[in-house]
């Protein structure tokens, strides 16, 4: 799915079925599409929805250090706190409120300097960042710019910090994320301050402000997440953003869970130049990562005409969303043919389209008698709107008839879940249809109707609470309205609602004439004389939805003028269609509608794709998602592979009405043609089968039983992928020691340590101050045992669980020791053990066997020795042996900066 060209740019190929493609992947690439709600994300590179503002605001904070300590800042307490790696409580590190050193007004964002142990500390209440020892929470220096009396100030200086929310260690630098300032200071690792920019990210709108909440320092690239902006974007010290910088640091993964995007997103491309007339286009193949909930549509539009129509006729009218629920491929590659539009051709055939003269409902003892009102069942009043004349007529050959106009309905209540701005929305307000029957209208949320006047919607009553409320609503609005919808509602300016549909009252609807019937009209027939508002046909008999915008000619044969409008919404239910604008001619006087002649959509020069992008979102009713697809190509094949082209000229002959593909013999062929196509491309996959970071888990499988490798369930893809990348190697060095320690090491994650038994030293353990000196071992056989001989070895594996988390080292141990028992040389013996917590310091040298470097309480050795370790920096050392002195406690130099005591 990449292009073969070293500047990945837009180029034409060829695939093994001689179908031509051409590739959008870059930047660059999309430089041309008009984009709605989508942006290209600079470090994929890709097309990601929108970034919604942040939903949280920055808040507390939690790090970690390499010795398992955590460090948390309390907001709220103006404290941080630290909890050691074995302590059951968190004790205060440094804070409390006010202005002077070493006390904090609401720390937020913190971050270590591991190698140094220096915490660093955004104190945004008092505009600036204090750097801290980590073990002890003694003052190092402080950041930003002070008053005479040492107090945090916001000033002129560009090295002022307004409102200091997150620090990031890295490279050597520090950075200040400053939100309210907008900025991001960079300091060197002596802390003096060198640079300060405004993060902007590409693709953003016009008058973006920046608000930085999150950074991190990776590769001499400083990653910032805006409140505004929750796409991580890379920026080079000086500010310039800086593209293809990879995935984001691990730094800011917390943060990636608070973000938000739009629910919705399209991407138009076009005209793309296929250098063929009449080119028939075959496939559209994207490559996406799409998460749960959500989905990417396709759309196509062919022309040899490189201008495209007013309104392109998308085909399908209806995208199918990919991918497909049990038949879409899970490698990221979703692929969908360009389809003609069939849609239009059966709506065309279904012609002509005649005014409606059938009767919509019969009365029954419920219509008027010498009276000016009615009572309507809801399914027959639904088609009815104030101002419309209706025609009651009496059942028989004989039956009488009258004509009146509607004065007014009366309007019901719509049982509903809210959310937004609750008020009343009267005339001005507009209706929009956000999803029906669980799915999108064509096109994206549709315009159902512009409030009137008298029409409403109060919403005043009810509450943003997941609790369904009665809202009162005028019959217009409700009668567009239809079970489960989601519908949104807004002013016209600031104030919109979202409303999820649960159930209509469907009771019968009080209907006022404008003047008395006269006579007996209980039981008669009702039928739409005249409707003031839309067209309105006895049945439309289409099968699927219409988009909106479709050329509709309404014919007024009397006076025999035609004229074309827009079709703004159809309910195929009613047979109702409304235009805009509208009325284009009387409503009173028009016979007839037809719509244009429909042409091939998928056969041209030049191809427009419209791409929707549908996020993940919580809620039918919500306006922004908590993920979205990732397109990272799309791929585009023609001409349509056919075995017609092999056969006489004579036997693709068409018809001039005739859709594209609607050639019998050409679909016959197709048949065999998928059969064979499809070995082919298994075939032609080969290739990438057999490479492991790119085969199918099957094919990886199969692969790495070539080399005797077994997966355990529990491995993840990555670490089985890495493990055959790594098996010629790992072959070539089957039952050595680097062979043994870099097999272990794929599956870990960690380096274990390996000590053959002759490495072990004879001697008693080393005693500090006592008969040994530090870091020297004595070779040959351990007494008691098998540690000195040959074929036997001692293995130390690392787990990851942490000293005091229990439970790991069981699992650990099982597959470590299996993983054993099938690479080492069958004579040899082992001891193997499991080291979770801290890590040890110098495997092969007698700190680390029967010493361990560490911090907090003592831990078990790393090897056979069964008593105590010594422990750096701290007084507790081994008991004494009954045949050498006591070990004197007086500070015992180890280099220049190092001294045990």
């Amino acid at each position: 799915m990449t292009s073969i060209f070293s500047d990945g740019a837009l180029h034409p190929g060829r695939d093994a079925n001689e179908s031509r493609w051409l590739v959008l992947r870059r930047p660059e690439d999309w430089a041309s599409a008009a984009l709605t709600n989508v942006v290209v994300d600079p470090v994929a590179p890709a097309l990601v929805l929108a970034p919604a503002p942040l939903a949280i605001g920055p808040g507390s904070s939690e790090i970690a250090a390499e010795d398992g300590a955590r460090y948390r800042s309390e907001p709220d307490a103006h404290l941080v706190l630290r909890r050691g790696p074995c302590d059951a409580a968190w004790t205060r590190l440094v804070g409390a409120r006010g202005t002077e050193t070493g006390k904090l007004h609401r720390p937020l964002g913190l971050a270590l300097d591991r190698a140094r142990g220096l915490l660093a500390i955004a104190d945004s209440g008092n505009h600036r960042v204090q750097v801290v020892r980590a073990e002890t929470g003694e003052p190092v220096v402080v950041l930003g710019c002070s008053d005479v009396w040492g107090r945090g100030v916001v000033s002129g200086d560009p090295r002022s910090l307004a409102e200091p929310v997150a620090v990031g260690f890295g490279g050597r630098r520090l950075a200040i994320a400053d939100c309210a300032g907008g900025k991001v200071h960079i300091y060197d690792d002596r802390f003096v301050w060198r640079a300060a920019f405004a993060p902007v990210p590409p693709h953003a709108p016009a008058g973006f402000v920046p608000a930085p909440v999150a950074v991190a320092i990776a590769s001499a690239l400083v990653w910032v997440i805006d409140a505004g902006w929750s796409i991580p974007v890379a920026y080079a010290l000086d500010g310039e953003v800086a593209p293809d910088a990879g995935p984001a640091p691990a730094d800011l993964a917390s943060w990636l869970v608070h973000a938000r995007s739009a629910a919705r997103g399209e991407v138009v491309i076009g005209p793309i130049d296929g250098r063929s007339e009449e080119l028939p286009w075959h496939r559209v193949i994207v490559d996406a990562t799409i998460p749960a909930g959500a989905s990417v549509e396709v759309q196509t539009f062919a022309s040899d005409d490189a201008i495209a129509p007013a309104v392109i006729p998308w085909a399908p009218a209806r995208p199918v969303r990919l991918p497909l629920a049990g038949v879409e491929p899970d490698d990221g590659e979703i692929a969908r043919p360009v389809l003609s539009d069939h849609g239009r051709w059966a709506r065309k055939r279904g012609e002509p389209y005649q005014r409606a003269s059938r009767p919509i409902g019969r009365l029954v003892g419920t219509g008027p008698i010498n009276a000016a009102g009615l009572a309507a069942p809801w399914p027959v009043a639904r088609r009815l709107r104030a101002g419309d004349e209706i025609e009651l007529r009496t059942p028989g050959p004989a039956g009488l008839a009258v004509r009146r106009a509607i004065a007014s309905i009366a309007g019901r209540s719509i049982r509903a879940v809210t959310r937004g701005d609750l008020q009343l929305y009267g005339a001005g307000s507009r209706l929009m249809l956000v999803e029906r029957a669980g799915e999108t209208p064509l096109g994206g949320p549709r315009l159902l109707a512009t409030f009137a006047s008298g029409q409403t919607l109060d919403l005043s009553g009810a509450a943003d609470d997941a609790a369904l409320h009665d809202l009162p609503a005028s019959h217009a609005i409700a009668a567009l309205v239809r079970d489960g919808d989601v519908i949104r509602v807004d002013d016209g300016a600031a104030a919109a609602a979202t409303i999820v549909v649960d159930t209509v009252d469907t009771g019968d609807a009080t209907i006022v004439l404008a003047l008395a019937v006269v006579g007996d009209f209980s039981t008669s027939d009702l039928r739409i004389a005249i409707a003031t508002d839309r067209l309105i046909v006895d049945a439309l008999g289409w099968t699927e939805a219409v988009p909106g915008g479709e050329v509709v000619l309404v014919h007024d044969d009397v006076a025999g003028a035609s004229v074309a409008a827009t079709l703004r919404w159809a309910e195929l239910d009613t047979g109702a269609l409304w235009l805009d604008p509208g009325p284009p001619i009387p409503w009173a006087t028009w016979t007839r509608f037809t719509l244009p002649a429909p042409a091939p959509t998928d056969r041209g020069r030049y191809l427009w794709l419209r791409l929707g992008l549908l996020g993940a979102i919580a809620h039918p009713g919500d306006d922004v998602a908590i993920a979205g697809p990732v397109i990272r190509s799309v791929r585009l094949l023609s001409p349509r592979l056919s075995f017609l082209r092999y056969l006489p000229a004579v036997y693709s002959r068409r018809d001039d009405d005739d859709p594209s593909g609607a050639l019998f013999l050409e679909r016959l062929l197709a048949l065999p043609e998928s059969r064979l196509t499809g070995i082919e491309a298994a075939y032609e996959s080969i290739a990438r089968e057999l490479n492991p970071a790119a085969s199918s888990p099957d094919w990886l499988r199969f692969v790495a039983a070539w080399y005797g490798l077994v997966f355990d369930p529990s491995w993840p893809m990555e670490r089985r992928r890495a493990l055959v990348t790594a098996a010629h190697d790992l072959f070539a060095r089957r039952g050595t020691v680097d062979g043994i320690r870099r097999y272990l090491e794929i599956y870990l994650g960690t380096t274990p340590a390996i000590l053959e038994g002759f490495q072990w030293g004879a001697l008693p353990p080393s005693m500090l101050g006592g008969d040994h000196a530090l870091g020297t071992t004595a070779l040959g056989a351990a007494p008691g045992g098998d540690g000195g001989l040959a074929h036997h070895f001692s293995i130390w594996v690392f787990g990851d669980d942490g000293a005091c988390a229990g439970g790991g080292p069981g699992a650990l141990a099982k597959a470590a020791r299996a993983i054993l028992d099938s690479i080492k040389p069958a004579h040899t013996t082992y001891d193997l053990h499991v080291v979770d917590g801290p890590p040890r310091v110098g495997i092969r040298s007698t700190v680390g066997v029967d010493m361990v470097l560490s911090g907090g309480e003592l831990h078990p050795p790393i090897g056979p020795i069964s008593q105590p370790p010594s422990v750096l920096g701290w007084t507790t050392l081994p008991a004494a042996r009954a045949d050498v002195s006591t070990p004197r406690l007086a500070p015992i130099p180890l280099d220049d900066n190092f001294t045990l005591t």
